[in-house]
């Protein structure tokens, strides 16, 4: 009679079926695999792409005073991120966006695919004139930014909206 296995046997990992558009901080790899507990590898789960007519701000207002990214439009579009996530992903997601709403936008690929992904978008009532971020909080977004390539051009307009 042969004893049982000690492990079970590996369960297949959730079905990744849509995608986020990350602009802010969750561009931070380390930052979004842990809100998500999603593992990102370049090009199956992770790519750069474009979202036209938005452009990026600082307008974000917490509860407790501090500002955060956010996108507002028209604008002449901003480059990201985006991941392939599961449900589950997205529902830790909702939680870590407190005053934020999910809205499906369309990106464009480097591939200069077109594909459909959620985004997130400051509540209207959360929505203020612009503001400075947290320096800690900055950092992240910088990081992130230069982590996945995002165009120079891009990391210094977010650098000049921050201590403008």
């Amino acid at each position: 009679m042969k004893s049982p296995p000690t492990n079970p046997p590996p369960t297949n990992p959730p079905v990744r079926d849509s995608w986020y558009f990350a602009y802010g901080s969750n561009l931070h790899v380390q930052q979004i695999t842990a809100r998500t507990k999603l593992p990102f590898t370049a090009g199956e789960h992770c790519q750069r792409a474009y979202l036209p007519n938005y452009q990026f701000a600082f307008n974000m207002r917490s509860e407790d005073g501090e500002y955060f990214a956010n996108l507002t439009w028209p604008g002449v579009g901003v480059p990201g991120v985006i991941y392939r996530c599961d449900a589950g992903a997205f529902e830790k997601l909702d939680v870590c966006e407190t005053g934020y709403e999910r809205r499906e936008v369309v990106v464009t690929t480097e591939a200069q695919e077109e594909v459909t992904a959620w985004v997130y978008l400051a509540l209207p009532e959360n929505a203020r004139s612009r503001g400075r971020p947290n320096p800690a909080y900055l950092q992240v977004i910088l990081t992130g930014a230069r982590e996945q390539g995002l165009p120079a051009e891009h990391i210094r307009q977010i650098e000049a909206l921050a201590w403008s």
